[in-house]
């Protein structure tokens, strides 16, 4: 079977649930399969009852009961693989037949909040400047979660992730890969013109720097990047403004009113397709995230020669190595320095510019699709082996 292509089923999350990333992830993974030559089925679940997705009882019904029961009912006939893409719905494993049996787990992020864990190094006053909430014991994830010790193998998504894996669901180095996400191909420098044309769509004036935030959860650091852009502000004297992709919550709001940014922010949300785009319209990435699973958007705005500033927690360096450095997450005097050298250090950002799109082929559909295809044929040929 090595080296042939095989059977694969991605199952997948329900659209309701809009888990952009996962679909991101799946489609991108689904390509890459099929440009290899596997025959790729893409199982998502789906119900009529998911116009009424606000209702978090009935969308905890179609996750744990309907998804399971839709599977047996659709064939008879196995994949070689059966893959789930997102290790929320590690709980469908009983419900699967395939001969290898493979999940995605992206991050532990739930079981982490709940334990402390991404809070247990801060002092009490840093604490309280990121204002984290303890969670509530997660006890349908926990759920999903006890079923990834029986899959065949696991792929997590950076190093850092494998080492949560194995801490706190003591599942063994052998049964887990580390093979990151795929990176689209439309994350590259954008020419001249559609810069432009991004600047007029969303607003970005030419006369000042801007510093990207993205996400909204408490993880993302984001009174200590604002602390850190007031203070560059105060030392350059330049004009500076923040671009803050996606949803704005109230507390962001709050948090921009206190460090006196509200009039140089400016909140978008981005259209589909024009993502590369606004990565090389802006100046600078700020990502000081207290923990991530991966960090796609540093991928990201490095492929599109853009420069980035990054926490050194959990798998951010493994992504920006070796073209950046982190700084401690809640070193203000830090990011304040790196955040100045990204945005005015003209030798830096023409080395980010040229080694930035190079360094990040390495997350390339064939390199990534590549990993993946060899780890289903190891799994293949050992389940062949161990049958005789």
């Amino acid at each position: 079977m090595a080296g042939q292509p095989c059977d694969v089923q991605l199952l997948r999350c329900f659209r309701s649930d809009f888990r952009i990333s996962m679909d991101v992830y799946a489609d991108s993974l689904g390509d890459a399969l099929l440009s290899l030559g596997h025959r790729v089925d893409h199982f998502v679940p789906s119900s009529r009852l998911e116009r009424f997705s606000n209702n978090r009882l009935l969308m905890r019904y179609l996750r744990y009961v309907h998804y399971p029961r839709s599977i047996a009912s659709v064939s008879d006939e196995s994949p070689a693989i059966q893959h789930v893409v997102d290790h929320g719905y590690a709980h469908l494993l009983p419900r699967l037949s395939a001969a290898v049996r493979v999940c995605n787990v992206h991050d532990l992020i739930p079981m982490l909040q709940w334990k402390g864990a991404i809070e247990e190094s801060l002092s009490l006053q840093q604490a309280t400047s990121v204002n984290p909430r303890r969670a509530r014991k997660p006890v349908l994830n926990l759920h999903s979660l006890s079923f990834l010790r029986r899959y065949d193998h696991l792929i997590t998504i950076s190093e850092s992730s494998a080492i949560d894996i194995q801490k706190h669901l003591a599942i063994p180095a052998s049964k887990i890969s580390v093979i990151p996400p795929v990176l689209s191909p439309e994350f590259q420098p954008a020419g001249g013109s559609e810069i432009d044309r991004i600047r007029k769509k969303y607003g970005l004036a030419k006369d000042r720097k801007w510093v990207m935030l993205s996400g909204r959860e408490f993880y993302k650091n984001h009174p200590t990047a604002l602390a850190a852009i007031k203070q560059l502000k105060a030392r350059t004297q330049a004009p500076i403004s923040i671009i803050k992709t996606g949803w704005q919550s109230e507390e962001f709001s709050q948090q921009l009113s206190q460090a006196g940014l509200t009039d140089c922010t400016h909140s978008v949300h981005i259209a589909k397709g024009d993502m590369a785009g606004i990565y090389s319209a802006v100046d600078c990435l700020l990502f000081p995230s207290l923990y991530e699973g991966f960090g796609m958007p540093v991928a990201e705005a490095l492929a599109c020669g853009t420069p980035a500033v990054v926490s050194n927690r959990a798998s951010l360096p493994e992504v920006a190595k070796p073209l950046l450095h982190g700084v401690d997450a809640f070193d203000i005097g830090a990011m304040v320095d790196a955040l100045e050298q990204a945005l005015f250090d003209l030798p830096f950002r023409d080395t980010i510019a040229q080694q930035g799109p190079i360094e990040m082929q390495r997350y390339a559909p064939a390199n990534i699709g590549g990993a993946v295809s060899r780890l289903y044929r190891q799994l293949l040929d050992a389940k062949r082996a161990s049958a005789i």
